[in-house]
């Protein structure tokens, strides 16, 4: 979603209040939002999930269509193979460089880079991740490969 302007609420914010913050694109095909990177919440480990989970209660997410109305409450379908136990930080961490960017060439092919970040799709590609495609580990260099591996 580019062009849109979002103040970021938190600490920096200039209020701790609830409120309405509307996001909207400029986009005329509708395409698929992944609401998890809409509404992260961080977390400094189990001491904090308590009180992520009360904020995070309280997110809603509405069409701009139903703005104002009556909200109606969406059955949640949680995916059983995706850990929900483990921090994201740790399971990151632990991903070969292989899982990691087939990770993200997935998520890429769903939610592609907008234009204006041709400089990083330039630099990515010559480890072989270009938007919209698998990634292809053979154009990246073993010693490259062996940097980003989980440091067990």
């Amino acid at each position: 979603m580019r062009g849109v302007s979002l103040e970021v609420p938190g600490t920096l914010s200039l209020s701790l209040q609830a409120r309405p913050i509307a996001l909207s694109g400029t986009r005329r095909k509708p395409r698929r939002i992944d609401a998890r990177s809409l509404d992260r919440t961080q977390t400094n480990g189990v001491k904090d999930y308590e009180a992520v989970h009360k904020v995070q209660d309280g997110y809603k997410i509405t069409l701009l269509s139903d703005w104002g109305k009556l909200s109606q409450r969406v059955e949640q379908k949680i995916d059983p193979s995706v850990d929900t136990k483990t921090e994201p930080v740790r399971q990151v961490n632990e991903m070969s460089a292989d899982e990691f960017f087939n990770y993200g060439a997935e998520l890429m092919k769903r939610n592609p880079p907008h234009g204006t970040d041709w400089s990083i799709n330039a630099r990515i590609k010559r480890i072989g991740l270009e938007p919209g495609d698998d990634f292809d580990d053979s154009l990246a260099s073993a010693d490259a490969l062996a940097r980003v591996q989980p440091q067990v």
